[in-house]
């Protein structure tokens, strides 16, 4: 009988694969604030450069970046008050020039409320998750993806 983590992280990779198919199916990218949230997702087999630091970076030369680069951008902003601020500004811009705009949050986390997490609110305590898979199989990312779907 599997354990409950175990379909957390079976559950969470069928999720996040159909992430990254995404990605690079719609050319996209994932906007973080920080270069920590950038290392957790590398860590979680998203390509380097496909992950834009906003950091301290001005807003419209982020903008002006993704709109010349990428067709679709997933906003993984942490979900405190400064990020949510550049959350809203980033989406207005980016639909104003006509880049879909997906909120990863909602897309990857939300369906995983109902294994317990409800209280992730910043890209950083997703690496206690990826430190977990790397413990539980060591393998690369992409080796345990192809295990858990075969």
């Amino acid at each position: 009988m599997p354990t409950r983590k175990g379909s957390v992280v079976k559950y969470f990779w069928e999720i996040w694969t159909r992430f990254l198919d995404d990605l690079e199916e719609t050319n996209g990218c994932v906007v973080v604030e920080g270069i920590h949230d950038r290392e957790i997702l590398v860590k979680l087999d998203v390509p380097p450069e496909k992950v834009v630091v906003v950091g301290s970076h001005d807003l419209d030369s982020v903008i002006i970046h993704i709109v010349n680069n990428y067709g679709c951008v997933y906003l993984f902003l942490d979900r405190d008050y400064r990020g949510k601020l550049k959350m809203l500004a980033l989406r207005k811009k980016l639909l104003s020039e006509g880049v879909c705009v997906i909120d990863l949050w909602e897309y990857v986390l939300s369906p995983l409320k109902r294994y317990g997490f409800k209280s992730i609110r910043k890209v950083e305590e997703m690496k206690t998750f990826a430190v977990f898979l790397r413990e539980r199989n060591p393998a690369p990312i992409k080796m345990l993806r192809r295990l858990v779907f075969q």
